[in-house]
């Protein structure tokens, strides 16, 4: 159908209206924040502490290590998981995972005792 140039409805404002909508939308995927539910972040954590432990060549040295690595808030509790993972897998007791255990318990205050047992308790727990 003709529509005449005198009509009072401007077209050129529908148009403007769908770029003003579709420019909205794309501001607002861009606003939207990507969670990560594969939880690389702490697969790499776990990686780089258990790669810090298998190639130190004493305690010490492995302590330091860990202390430098960079870790967000809550964490922390990473390392004596990796600790008792890695003691775990050895076919019989091996002095060195004793010893940066130790030293981790000497070092800080959410190491110590309560909580070694509660994440040997974590460890051992089946998986339903």
């Amino acid at each position: 159908m003709y529509s005449s140039p005198h009509t009072n409805t401007p077209q050129g404002s529908s148009e403007e209206e769908e770029s003003d909508e579709e420019a909205n939308a794309a501001a607002e995927e861009e606003r939207q924040t990507i969670q990560d539910a594969t939880e690389t972040n702490l697969v790499n954590l776990r990686r780089t502490i258990y790669l810090t432990i298998m190639s130190s060549l004493d305690f010490e040295e492995a302590g330091h290590k860990l202390l430098k690595i960079q870790m967000a808030p809550g964490q922390e509790a990473e390392i004596p998981i990796m600790i008792i993972e890695c003691a775990s897998q050895e076919r019989t007791y091996i002095r060195y995972y004793g010893l940066l255990g130790a030293r981790f318990c000497m070092l800080r205050k959410e190491y110590q005792v309560g909580r070694w047992d509660s994440h040997m308790v974590a460890q051992q727990s089946p998986c339903l």
